[in-house]
């Protein structure tokens, strides 16, 4: 099912993000963010912007969201996307799930 973030899906969302912090340059982060964290990037990101997940019997597989891409007028109409998928969860068509309807918001 995919629905949007919440608060209380910080702490899914913040292990399957670290695992790229963590083991990957991906992110462009250097430290693992903590569930608190994740809670503000969710809340602050859905105030203006779809952020949604992929969940499967109560486990989060996988998250995508859009944001803004700079603050610069000219940049007013264009946003970046992010899609996140949990390791070991590859080849089941999540990403392109979540980037299917991310596109529709």
């Amino acid at each position: 099912m995919i629905r949007p973030a919440t608060d209380n899906d910080a702490q899914q969302l913040a292990d399957l993000y670290n695992y790229y912090v963590s083991n990957t340059l991906i992110t462009f982060e250097e430290e693992e963010l903590s569930a608190a964290q994740f809670a503000e990037r969710i809340q602050k990101i859905s105030e203006n912007y779809p952020f949604i997940v992929f969940e499967e019997n109560g486990e989060i597989l996988g998250f995508a969201y859009g944001n803004k891409w700079r603050e610069r007028s000219a940049y007013r109409f264009a946003l970046e996307s992010s899609v996140y998928v949990k390791q070991g969860h590859f080849g089941k068509q999540i990403g392109t799930k979540l980037y299917n309807e991310l596109f529709h918001y």
